[in-house]
């Protein structure tokens, strides 16, 4: 009964650690996506940039706003890098956990096993046990019933 309840408590640990590892995929796909669009928002921004240098006299104000512009895009970048690398980190590390889970839970499955195995081998040598004592009590009754009275033998 413990054991069963070791087992149980095992599974519901792997099945914990499988639901934080699917929530911990879910949050690194969404955190991959973000990078990849913001991606694109840099391309569009790159092209924005050209087309505004192209046509126009440059003033010093321009440099000042296009740099403003670029450093706002190097720190969102910097921001969905690191948040990317956390998902990523979170991932691995659930992962683990998965993998710790499922070999405590095998190897309580394992003990499991053994013991009911044991379990069984003891009920099984206690029944022919019992069927051994059974048959030397119907031998010993049979034989002092054969036996015709006041002979010795």
């Amino acid at each position: 009964m413990i054991r069963n309840r070791k087992l149980d408590e095992m599974r519901r640990a792997e099945a914990l650690a499988q639901a934080a590892c699917a929530a911990a995929r879910q949050h690194a796909v969404a955190a991959s996506e973000a990078m990849d669009s913001y991606l694109e928002e840099i391309r569009t921004l790159e092209i924005d940039l050209l087309a505004e240098l192209v046509g126009s006299e440059l003033k010093l104000e321009d440099f000042s706003r296009l740099e403003t512009r670029l450093k706002q895009a190097e720190n969102r970048a910097h921001f969905l890098a690191d948040e990317h690398a956390s998902a990523m980190s979170a991932l691995f590390s659930s992962e683990q956990e998965i993998e710790e889970a499922r070999t405590a839970r095998l190897i309580a499955q394992s003990k499991s096993a053994k013991i009911n195995e044991v379990v069984l081998l003891q009920f099984d040598a206690a029944r022919v046990a019992a069927i051994a004592t059974q048959d030397a009590e119907i031998d010993a009754f049979v034989e002092t019933m054969g036996k015709p009275e006041g002979r010795a033998t």
